[in-house]
């Protein structure tokens, strides 16, 4: 075809040119979605500090083999969180294109990111804290995904020793509950620690752990924290804590038996305190799982993995001073 042929009517043209503001609400906010996984957030290494790696969190939810067959219709329906993708911002020039856009952008990167705090340089919780607080409190409402790799102090204080003292930490998970009000997803990972007498209690034999049924002196983060926060609804928690209080002469997969065994009836128990009084329609699901793929090796004594995660997606926030500002959108 002869293009110098065609003559364009350009009355018609300007009748059918849009702009981006004349597309429904909903592409737009699928646009700036895909702008956000377009601009993944590179950590800045600072002189004398490492910049933190990428690392990605793949999970698998723990089953029992004998479970009823609703259970196992339930476990098969069931998806765990996706992999965490590369924490995103919206570029600075897009946000301030027009008031319309600002509004309706600003809050992708908050309700679209899964912030993870680890524990590095300092425990996970009060890594979370000096991110959290500079944050205007609109920026905290948009909070939907967090992650927490941390060890058991951060959930409660720890007995008195031979000296009768009882160590406290001064920031526990509670504290920072009621700063993600719309926290809908949480994942957790705790880490190794002193033994866990506030859940757990050791055997005749010294090498069986068993459960307690009183949970008196270990349930104020859940109490305080967890059951304040209105907009949970999953909870997933890789309890990798486990891999220390099981006999190491076991078989590998006698191991792995026990501790998967003890993480199902640990979260089971978690659900039940988090629901106490809830109706239905308001229930949080507490789900046990493991990590699962990716070139990390499993502990050598261990049928849980216990030792770092496998290579990433998500970015990890650096506990710097230049960076506690976490500028997704470069407009806070």
């Amino acid at each position: 075809m002869d293009n110098s042929a065609i003559v364009v009517d350009q009355s018609c043209a300007d009748e059918v040119c849009i702009s981006f503001l004349h597309l429904p609400l909903e592409i737009r906010q699928q646009i700036y979605r895909h702008v956000l996984d377009a601009h993944p957030r590179v950590e800045r290494e600072l002189p004398g500090y490492p910049a933190r790696g990428i690392r990605r969190y793949v999970t698998s939810r723990i089953t029992r083999q004998n479970q009823s067959a609703s259970i196992a219709r339930e476990a098969a329906s069931y998806q765990p969180l996706p992999s965490s993708k590369p924490l995103g911002y919206i570029p600075r020039n897009l946000l301030c294109a027009c008031k319309q856009i600002y509004t309706e952008a600003r809050l992708v990167p908050f309700q679209t990111n899964e912030l993870v705090f680890t524990e590095w340089m300092t425990s996970a919780v009060s890594y979370c804290e000096a991110v959290l607080r500079p944050m205007q409190s609109w920026q905290r409402a948009a909070i939907r995904h967090v992650r927490f790799t941390m060890g058991l102090h951060e959930l409660y204080d720890r007995p008195a020793n031979e000296h009768g003292l009882s160590p406290s930490f001064r920031c526990r998970l509670e504290h920072v509950c009621a700063l993600l009000p719309g926290v809908r997803t949480m994942r957790i990972n705790l880490s190794s620690g002193d033994f866990p007498t506030a859940w757990f209690e050791k055997g005749r034999d010294r090498d069986e752990t068993t459960m307690k049924e009183d949970w008196s002196g270990g349930r104020r983060w859940i109490d305080e924290g967890l059951r304040k926060m209105g907009s949970l609804r999953v909870v997933e928690i890789e309890c990798s804590f486990l891999v220390w209080m099981t006999p190491a002469w076991l078989p590998r997969a006698e191991k792995q038996r026990v501790e998967e065994e003890l993480a199902l009836r640990w979260c089971a128990k978690v659900e039940e305190i988090l629901n106490e009084g809830r109706p239905d329609g308001m229930r949080t699901r507490v789900f046990a799982v493991t990590s699962v793929g990716g070139s990390s090796p499993k502990d050598s004594c261990s049928g849980m993995e216990a030792g770092p995660l496998a290579e990433a997606d998500a970015l990890t926030l650096s506990f710097m001073p230049s960076s506690l500002g976490v500028d997704f959108s470069g407009t806070m």
